[in-house]
């Protein structure tokens, strides 16, 4: 699972970013929308890009890296322990 923290990094291009952005793109991935809510809601704060704009680019990534977008499901929940 591509998590929220990683995403950003990608986007805000924090260190190692293209290393991750890589680890990412090797395998098949997938995320939330949750995460991608708050990627959104990250990208918008730390940026100057309103909450439309970051929405586009977090969804651009998830194309480009070929992130898969899951619902939030009961037997997820063990993931967040």
């Amino acid at each position: 699972m591509v998590e929220t923290s990683a995403q950003v990094a990608i986007l805000l291009e924090e260190p190692d970013w293209r290393g991750l952005a890589d680890r990412i793109d090797a395998e098949p991935s997938f995320t939330t929308a949750v995460a991608i809510f708050e990627v959104t809601l990250s990208l918008s704060k730390h940026t100057a890009l309103t909450p439309t704009q970051a929405h586009a680019a977090v969804m651009a990534l998830a194309d480009k890296l070929d992130i898969e977008i899951r619902p939030v499901t009961p037997s997820m929940i063990a993931l967040a322990a």
